[in-house]
């Protein structure tokens, strides 16, 4: 009888008695640690070396991430994993062209761990007739970096125009101001969180020509609206991409006052 061929059972498993990271800084370092979340000695198989590395892919802070099991001298197993990390502070710009809006510059800085660690500062500006500006500071801290804030200031200043049966009757100057605060903590780390918070929106119009200079049809002087809201909520998202997702689930549940 013939021998049947078959390919030799490889045992998917690894008994790892050290991990070993290259090319990260002290600032991210606990933040990959918390993610990944390995511990030795232990034993992982292929998936759950993939899946912590991928949760390592997932903080936004390294342009290259290699890793390899090694055997050292003694014969143990280690786990090693050399990245890239991002530049510390970037500058990007580009220019767009709408028949609404115009053209503008759009100038962006983001900085990592600027004023402390395991932190990101973005400042935004779109430099244009009709102007709009975005700040925000995100700081993730704990233990096992399972907490996290974010704070937010968006502005713009824009031209309205305001029609009646079709035809233009007037333009206003609209300026829109929103600030928002939330703190908020990891229940499954890139799956769901739960969290509070507070904002405030600030909405400002009035007509391009003064009212005392000339009427306008809608014998506006000046409107004012303000809101005050604070809030709690939680989300869960298990969608396999951030865009054009097949599988998965989004669930978003708020309340606020």
């Amino acid at each position: 009888k013939q021998r049947d061929h078959a390919l030799p059972q490889v045992k998917d498993e690894f008994l790892i008695q050290n991990i070993n990271y290259t090319g990260i800084s002290k600032q991210n370092l606990k933040l990959v640690q918390a993610r990944t979340n390995f511990t030795t000695p232990k034993e992982y198989s292929t998936k759950e070396i993939n899946m912590g590395i991928e949760k390592m892919v997932g903080t936004n802070i390294f342009d290259r991430i290699h890793y390899n099991v090694q055997k050292d001298e003694n014969g143990s197993l280690n786990l090693e994993v050399r990245a890239v990390e991002q530049t510390k502070n970037q500058v990007k710009g580009s220019l767009h062209f709408d028949t609404e809006r115009g053209a503008g510059l759009i100038l962006n800085y983001t900085g990592r761990n600027v004023i402390t660690n395991s932190s990101r500062i973005l400042i935004t500006a779109d430099i244009a007739q009709e102007q709009r500006w975005r700040a925000q500071y995100q700081k993730i801290f704990g233990k096992n970096k399972e907490w996290w804030f974010r704070a937010e200031y968006y502005a713009e200043s824009l031209e309205q125009e305001f029609t009646i049966g079709g035809e233009l009757a007037e333009n206003l100057d609209y300026r829109y101001s929103i600030f928002d605060f939330e703190i908020n903590k990891n229940l499954k780390t890139f799956r769901s969180y739960a969290g509070i918070g507070m904002s405030s929106e600030t909405s400002r119009i009035k007509p391009e020509i003064d009212p005392d200079v000339a009427d306008n049809v809608l014998g506006l002087e000046r409107y004012k609206y303000d809101t005050y809201n604070i809030y709690a909520h939680f989300v869960y998202n298990t969608m396999d991409q951030n865009a054009y997702s097949t599988r998965g689930t989004f669930f978003k549940a708020k309340l606020s006052q």
